[in-house]
């Protein structure tokens, strides 16, 4: 099942075998910015400009709503462990929440605004945001204390995302990928992702996301072109992506298993979701309706048969046949 949310604030549910529409709600007034599946898997959490968070069932129920923002939420994330949801969008303020009771935990300001993305590590104890200055800031989770700042970008951060090693990509405007090393200390490794064919004085290829592959292997980046480019970690290089989208793509992700590939975009007449599975070079495109209100904003891909084993974070090591 693939899930969305778009800009006229509904909540799709998918197939993604067959691009079929299962279901839609709902979800936010004035639009929809994010969705991702809570880090115990129990179910989804959605948040959008109406600056509030609700959680949801696989099926569509809803089962709670969290507020305490003032304006838009651009950027969500699950918690390992203690399943808090971390919230933060157009006014700098970083929001942690505990879902079971409705219940604000923290609030801190990371010194950005708006934020635009974050992600939280594996361990579930760091939380890294967009800081003051373009700086990849990372924080301790629990008590909002600030932890390091490893790297900088030359413009906006637009996309954060932690690999199962506790390694850090980052990447935004100067359209350039940066790594850190577990530690979270010290300059890491950068590439670029400009495509040589592309003119690298046209801005409007800077990344608009990136995820990592659950194993690890794999990260995938769009760019505001439509781009999607996908580098094998290990070795470096750069791995051919079946999925480009006609304009500015809005979001990219893994599913459980590192051969299905999820992105998501405005494409011209009408927003689509491309799934590409690199057992079957296989893409499934996703339309909702042709106008720019419902462009898909985010995307998540759900296998209820994927049960990682007690303390494993990477994915099976081949994913189920069909």
């Amino acid at each position: 099942t693939l899930a969305s949310v778009s800009a006229d604030g509904t909540l799709r549910f998918w197939d993604a075998a067959s691009g079929q529409k299962k279901s839609s709600h709902s979800a936010h007034e004035g639009g929809a910015q994010a969705v991702i599946i809570l880090a115990d898997r129990s179910g989804l959490a959605t948040a959008g400009n109406d600056g509030i968070v609700r959680l949801w069932e696989f099926d569509g129920e809803q089962r709670k709503q969290l507020t305490g923002h003032q304006g838009a939420i651009y950027a969500l994330a699950s918690q390992p462990g203690k399943n808090h949801l971390v919230s933060a969008g157009e006014s700098g303020r970083v929001l942690l929440h505990a879902p079971e009771t409705a219940r604000l935990v923290a609030p801190f300001q990371s010194g950005a605004r708006p934020i635009r993305a974050l992600s939280i590590s594996p361990s579930g104890n760091r939380l890294v945001v967009e800081g003051a200055g373009h700086a990849v800031s990372i924080w301790f989770l629990e008590h909002g204390g600030f932890y390091g700042t490893p790297m900088r970008h030359f413009s906006t951060i637009d996309a954060l995302a932690y690999a199962a090693d506790g390694s850090l990509a980052s990447a935004g405007g100067d359209a350039a990928v940066r790594i850190t090393a577990p530690s979270g200390q010290g300059q890491g490794w950068e590439f670029s992702g400009w495509d040589p064919e592309l003119n690298q004085s046209d801005r409007s290829h800077w990344f608009t996301a990136i995820d990592v592959s659950a194993d690890g292997r794999y990260l995938a980046g769009v760019t505001a072109s439509g781009k999607t480019v996908c580098w094998n970690l290990g070795p470096l290089r750069r791995e051919k992506a079946d999925s480009s989208h006609q304009n500015w793509a809005n979001d990219v992700t893994f599913g459980p298993y590192s051969s299905h590939l999820v992105s998501a975009s405005w494409d011209g007449s009408a927003p689509s979701a491309h799934l590409t599975s690199a057992s079957r070079s296989h893409r499934t495109s996703l339309p909702t309706a042709c106008r720019r209100r419902t462009s898909i904003s985010t995307v998540v891909l759900h296998s209820p048969r994927w049960q990682p084993c007690p303390g494993e974070r990477g994915a099976p090591p081949s994913a189920p046949t069909a």
